[in-house]
């Protein structure tokens, strides 16, 4: 009976010690996962600031350009039946208007550019309409370089001794814009309106890189939040 007490207690005292080993591994587990989850807690709260942050820095420089591409629509709404067919009445019109209306058509989409289309376009009675309700973020890159080569030729053929060319841009869009109005109304607000796109286009393609950034720091809060 002697003998056996030593060995009970061996024993009794083994498997408190296999308890306390199993006690103190989960506790460290424990301590462990409660770690992690503060980790990712500051992680998640970090994204969510930096989502916020750039979110309004690329709609505040989207939104700079807004109040002019409204004032251009609007532009486009006084334009009557009259001052369209007069401008498809020509059937060789001057380089500025033909220009024009080239820049019309790369930002519908048409997949031809010639005096022909500009006519065909231009007489569908849901023309400005259409105009206005063209989404400008569906505009590829493609399609702004090359509305802003035949833009450029434009000026040149306004502006062909770069008289205002040292001018600042606010400025010289304007002069621009009055010589374009001298040759045609519905040309200067087609002029103004392609314009204002211009520049709407020029700030989302600064801001398109931090959009699609955007994109990938919520899909990582997404996921982080799962976790």
């Amino acid at each position: 009976k002697l003998e056996k007490q030593p060995k009970d207690l061996a024993i009794k005292t083994q498997k408190c010690d296999d308890l306390l080993s199993e006690i103190t591994i989960l506790t460290a587990k424990q301590t462990e996962r409660k770690s992690r989850a503060l980790e990712k807690k500051q992680i998640v709260d970090e994204q969510l600031i930096i989502i916020e942050k750039e979110k309004h820095e690329a709609e505040s420089q989207l939104q700079e350009t807004i109040p002019a591409l409204l004032e251009a629509q609007q532009g486009l709404d006084t334009l009557k039946a009259t001052d369209i067919t007069e401008m498809r009445s020509f059937a060789n019109p001057v380089d500025t208007l033909r220009l024009i209306g080239y820049c019309m058509l790369i930002y519908l989409g048409h997949p031809s550019i010639t005096w022909k289309d500009v006519r065909g376009v231009m007489a569908d009675m849901k023309f400005i309409t259409n105009l206005k309700t063209r989404d400008p973020d569906l505009f590829t890159s493609k399609q702004a370089v090359q509305l802003k080569i035949y833009l450029k030729k434009l000026e040149e053929k306004l502006d062909p001794n770069h008289i205002y060319s040292l001018y600042d841009k606010s400025e010289r869009d304007n002069k621009l814009l009055t010589l374009m109005s001298n040759v045609s109304r519905v040309g200067g607000s087609l002029f103004k309106f392609i314009h204002a796109i211009d520049n709407y286009m020029d700030k989302y393609r600064e801001t398109k890189p931090k959009k699609d950034r955007l994109i990938s720091i919520e899909n990582d809060y997404e996921i982080n939040l799962t976790e």
